[in-house]
């Protein structure tokens, strides 16, 4: 099959040299154990890099119809000239990969330039709350004035500079002149309203006065706490801990994600899978894409290129096609 696999991608990131075209210097984040810093959206595997003195996301397609799906927005953000967005490049033919028959082909990925600052949702507690409120305003203006729509507009998906500014990133669902914004702009002034405290105004750059959270110790990453649940990450690889940081799944995946609705995607040495609240495989570690959607509760599956779609309890519904099932695909009961 002539189709790249997160291993492919790997692959890339630990030989840019070799596999990449125009990233042939860059250098990936890194774990505190060597290995590549990876995590994975809907349509993305993603890999923050550092490449002539700047910070990017390296974002590698999932399926063909991920690419399909930006193509338009990447071309229109190449040339407009804007401070409310970060440059988002479609580069084309960037990853040499190998098939089963040791056949070389070639893969486009995304570059994604990340403003500095940090996420939205990390730092949302240390600032006073209307001057967010006002800079959610601002933003929201402008990319109306723009004709732009994020369609994923998420405290994680926001950037706060050091200039005090809201930029957006993961361009990955965003249209020209399609979609709307409403319904999730009004979601971040309610986490504003909600986490933020007084503290540091945005446009003064004097010391702030943090407010801090209590801090999960032995482990070397730390995520966000979703389903009652926090995903770390230790020696072993990635597991979970519960609110008072006491093991509920023992760290030992190459990957996971949250935990949404009950279930989390993860990745083993023999491939992707899907888990339950109990460290209990719903669908078996054995497919290149697990992606599980919570609206609908079905997820969708990846094996040799082919696709099938699995209820809420991992029973495979439909049979393996080359037809790219969509995310909000779902089986009736």
């Amino acid at each position: 099959m002539n189709i790249p696999t997160l291993y492919h991608f790997t692959e890339a990131l630990e030989a840019p040299d070799l596999l990449l075209a125009t990233l042939r210097d860059c250098q990936p984040r890194r774990t505190a154990t060597g290995g590549i810093a990876m995590s994975r959206t809907s349509r993305f595997a993603e890999v923050e890099i550092r490449w002539n003195g700047a910070r990017y996301l390296l974002c590698f397609p999932l399926s063909g119809a991920a690419i399909f799906s930006v193509e338009q927005t990447a071309a229109k953000l190449k040339y407009l000239q804007t401070e409310l967005l970060t440059d988002y490049l479609l580069l084309r033919d960037e990853m040499i990969f190998t098939d089963d028959e040791g056949q070389p082909h070639h893969c486009d990925l995304i570059l994604h330039r990340l403003p500095d600052g940090e996420p939205l949702n990390k730092c949302v507690w240390q600032y006073d709350a209307e001057t967010l409120l006002r800079r959610v305003d601002e933003l929201e203006q402008g990319l109306l004035q723009l004709d732009f729509h994020h369609n994923n507009l998420k405290a994680e998906n926001l950037i706060v500079t050091p200039q005090g500014r809201l930029i957006p990133i993961r361009y990955h669902f965003a249209r020209f002149g399609s979609g709307s914004d409403a319904e999730q702009f009004e979601a971040l002034r309610r986490l504003i309203r909600e986490e933020a405290s007084a503290g540091m105004e945005l446009h003064e750059p004097t010391a702030p006065a943090y407010r801090t959270r209590p801090e999960f110790t032995g482990h070397l990453f730390v995520g966000e706490m979703s389903d009652m649940l926090i995903r770390v990450e230790d020696e072993a690889g990635y597991g979970y801990v519960d609110t008072s940081n006491r093991t509920v799944i023992a760290p030992q995946f190459i990957w996971a994600a949250d935990f949404r609705e009950g279930r989390a995607e993860v990745q083993t040495a023999e491939g992707m899978g899907l888990i339950d609240k109990q460290g209990r495989y719903v669908i078996e570690p054995r497919y290149e894409i697990v992606d599980f959607n919570p609206y609908t509760g079905c997820t969708r599956l990846r094996r040799e290129g082919l696709w099938a779609l699995a209820d809420y309890n991992g029973r495979i519904a439909t049979e393996f096609t080359p037809r790219y099932i969509e995310e909000d695909e779902y089986i009736e009961v």
